[in-house]
């Protein structure tokens, strides 16, 4: 707003909006599906997620790559991409 005027509008066309005080707890609902599905994909895994950072560990690495795979191949369908170089593996 300039002068009393608004110059600018930013349209709000789906999703949740940031900001919004039930926004995050809403996220965390819509991926509590994909997370969970993630890890009963492969035995012996733990998670934690923290809104959208979603750790995942478990016994050996090739158990690890199950869970991830699945995860990359469901999230879309939830409307989530991940962004590969946030993406770590240790």
């Amino acid at each position: 707003m300039r002068s009393g005027e608004v110059v600018a509008t930013i349209l709000s066309a789906e999703g949740l909006r940031q900001g919004d005080p039930l926004s995050s707890l809403l996220f965390c609902f819509t991926v509590l599906p994909v997370y969970r599905s993630a890890v009963d994909s492969a035995p012996g895994l733990r998670a934690v997620a923290i809104v959208d950072d979603f750790n995942i560990s478990g016994p050996h690495a090739s158990i690890f790559l199950t869970a991830f795979d699945h995860l990359v191949a469901e999230s879309p369908s939830y409307g989530l991409f991940l962004g590969r170089p946030k993406c770590s593996l240790f």
